[in-house]
């Protein structure tokens, strides 16, 4: 049987995990939510393509939206501003996020410095409420005639830092690149690119 500790202890609530194959021991303290987390090189390496992966999506769920020569179903077009929001908040906590909860990958991970990106607050909440959650919001924006999404308030923005971040990588950690992944990202970097272009046309 598990012993807890007694009730209102210093250590209650606090617990030490040895992740398996990670080298990495975390701390989760319940009362605060705090973790003390630190990936290694190989754990930064792999992380990446999950990074690059999450890019992908956002630049190719936008580029195929905005594609008016491809005919496309309306459960198709909400699947793509579905994919479109949720990536963009996966990368909005990426690129802003200077402090780890759990073991989130993060862009100071590269010593890419994390950077507030200006959105206005309705976009922030736009994001936020109806990338994941059902709530009461939504439909009192779609009762106002606002469900549809502003995409040149922020996809330029977020297709900005990520050529910044890609740039960064590839000078800064091109020892985690072999030559065909090297490549891969700078193909990546176009079609971000081209992305810009088709949000500001």
């Amino acid at each position: 049987m598990r012993r807890r500790g007694k009730r209102g202890s210093a250590g209650s609530g606090v617990r030490q995990a040895r992740r398996r194959g990670a080298g990495v021991t975390k701390v989760n303290n319940k009362m605060n939510h705090s973790t003390h987390f630190v990936p290694s090189d190989d754990q930064k390496r792999e992380a990446l393509l999950h990074v690059d992966y999450t890019i992908k999506q956002f630049a190719c769920a936008f580029l195929f939206l905005a594609d008016s020569n491809i005919p496309k179903e309306q459960v198709v077009i909400n699947a793509l501003i579905e994919s479109i929001a949720l990536h963009t908040r996966i990368l909005l906590d990426f690129f802003q996020a200077s402090h780890r909860v759990e073991d989130d990958i993060l862009s100071c991970d590269y010593d890419f410095p994390a950077r507030p990106l200006e959105l206005s607050g309705s976009i922030k909440d736009k994001v936020n409420k109806e990338a994941a959650h059902l709530t009461y919001g939504r439909i009192e924006r779609f009762v106002q005639g606002k469900k549809e999404w502003p995409y040149n308030e922020f996809v330029p923005q977020i297709c900005q830092r990520c050529i910044e971040f890609i740039d960064h990588v590839l000078e800064r950690h091109c020892e985690m690149f072999t030559d065909e992944e090297s490549k891969n990202w700078k193909v990546l970097r176009g079609m971000i690119s081209k992305e810009c272009d088709a949000n500001s046309s």
